[in-house]
């Protein structure tokens, strides 16, 4: 990504930070800190350090981690307990987020720049689930011919995932 790109996104981020802070809590990730066996965690991490100094104490966040690295190992699913399922766990983080005092926005840097198709749909169908909460708000910084390169998809799967589009000019120095 050219520098004046990555200059514009943080730019709006950390004005829309300083701006809303009293409105909204704000999560950044950075999907390039992590690999495709560990995003999800990465994820439930960040949210559970929030919901954390928040006073919400979320136990669906230790079995969603639990689960995310049993899945690795497909073939060792059927020895551990069938209770609590992907969506259990899934709906009780969600009710944990519920309990906020203030709407979270996600925010997901340099999503076209994952050259895994497969990491990049693991970060759609989480934030498909996560966005259930009435206080969940995505934003996925992207350029958009280079996530479609990367998905070999168009536009109508990405509006699947991606409902509203907000471009930003090119900024000359």
């Amino acid at each position: 990504m050219p520098f004046f790109s990555h200059f514009k996104n943080n730019f709006l981020i950390n004005k829309l930070k300083t701006d809303f802070s009293f409105d909204y809590l704000f999560i950044t990730i950075e999907v390039l800190a992590s690999t495709i066996d560990s995003i999800e965690n990465y994820i439930i991490d960040e949210i559970s350090n929030l919901l954390e100094m928040n006073g919400i104490y979320p136990t669906s966040s230790m079995k969603l981690k639990n689960f995310f690295e049993r899945s690795n190992y497909g073939w060792l699913n059927s020895f551990f307990d069938k209770n609590d399922s992907y969506d259990k766990m899934m709906d009780s983080l969600i009710c944990d987020l519920n309990r906020l005092d203030k709407p979270l926005v996600l925010n997901f840097e340099d999503l076209d720049r994952i050259n895994s198709r497969d990491l990049i749909l693991k970060i759609f169908a989480l934030t498909e689930k996560l966005s259930k909460s009435s206080k969940i708000k995505v934003i996925f910084q992207y350029d958009s011919s280079n996530l479609l390169k990367v998905l070999d998809q168009d536009y109508v799967f990405l509006e699947k995932y991606i409902p509203h589009e907000v471009n930003l000019t090119h900024i000359t120095f």
